[in-house]
C-alpha cells in the first residue's frame, strides 16, 4: 500500500501540466497579435510617409513678371489622391495656394502668374486617407530680365565668371578684392572684382570724364594764352 501511494505521488508529479501551457500559449499569441498590429501601423504610416509624387515641377527656374508659369505634378497613386494644391511661398513670406487640375491620368497641373521680383519656394499637397502628404519643396525666380536674375544690376554671366552667385543680390554690395569698390561698381566699370588694380579705376575715371576733362584742359589753355597776349601788351608799353 505504500509503494502505491508513492507510485502515484510520481505519477502526479510527472503529468503534463496542459493548463500552464495554455497560459503560455495565450500569452505569447496576444504579443505577436500585438507585435503584428504595431507592424501594420509602421507600415501604412511609413507608406503615407513616402514620396507619392512621381515628380514636381515649374515652368522654368527662371520667369519674368507677369509671365505665365505652370505648377506640375505626376503620381501613379492618382486613384487615392484629393484636393491637390500648389502653396507659394513669396519672397516677403506671405504664402498663397492654388488648386491643381487633373489634365489627364495622374497629371495635375495649375497655372498663374506673378508680378513681385525675388525667390520663390513652392510644394505640393493632397489628402491621402483623410491625411495631408506633401512633396518636396523647390524654389524659382521671377525678375525684370532672365540676364540678370536676382535684379542686382550685375549680368549674370559676369557673376558667373567671377565666381559670384548669380542668385544672391546682396553680393553686390561684397568687395572680394578689398579695393573700397563695391562689386556693382567693379561691374559698371567692368574692372575685376578679383583683382585690386588701381590703374583700371583711373583708366576708367578718365575715360568716363574725358568731356570735362578736355573742357577743362581747353579752358587752362585759353587763360594761359590770354594771360600771355595781355602780358605782352602790357610790357609792349614800357
Amino acid at each position: 500500500m505504500g509503494l502505491g501511494l508513492v507510485h502515484s505521488r510520481a505519477v502526479g508529479k510527472n503529468s503534463f501540466p496542459l493548463g500552464k501551457y495554455l497560459q503560455w500559449f495565450s500569452i505569447i499569441l496576444v504579443c505577436f497579435l500585438l507585435f503584428t498590429g504595431l507592424l501594420n501601423q509602421r507600415s501604412m504610416a511609413q507608406s503615407t510617409s513616402q514620396p507619392l509624387f512621381d515628380y514636381v515641377s515649374v515652368s522654368s527656374f527662371s520667369n519674368l513678371v507677369n509671365e505665365q508659369i505652370r505648377f506640375t505634378c505626376v503620381s501613379s497613386s492618382f486613384s487615392i489622391m484629393s484636393d491637390v494644391t500648389v502653396h507659394l511661398i513669396h519672397p516677403s513670406g506671405n504664402s498663397t495656394s492654388l488648386q491643381m487640375i487633373q489634365s489627364e491620368t495622374g497629371k495635375f497641373v495649375s497655372t498663374t502668374s506673378l508680378s513681385v521680383i525675388g525667390k520663390y519656394s513652392f510644394f505640393v499637397s493632397t489628402l491621402v486617407d483623410n491625411q495631408m502628404v506633401t512633396s518636396r519643396s523647390r524654389s524659382f525666380w521671377i525678375a525684370t530680365s532672365l540676364l540678370d536674375v536676382d535684379a542686382d544690376k550685375m549680368n549674370d554671366e559676369w557673376e558667373i565668371f567671377y565666381g559670384l552667385n548669380p542668385y544672391d543680390p546682396s553680393d553686390a554690395y561684397g568687395d572680394i578684392d578689398g579695393d573700397g569698390y563695391k562689386n556693382l561698381d567693379e561691374f559698371t566699370m567692368k574692372t575685376d572684382p578679383l583683382d585690386a588694380d588701381y590703374s583700371e579705376f583711373m583708366k576708367y575715371h578718365i575715360s568716363s570724364h574725358a568731356e570735362l576733362i578736355f573742357l577743362t584742359i581747353s579752358f587752362l589753355v585759353c587763360s594761359l594764352l590770354f594771360s600771355l597776349v595781355g602780358l605782352r601788351r602790357s610790357t609792349k608799353w614800357i
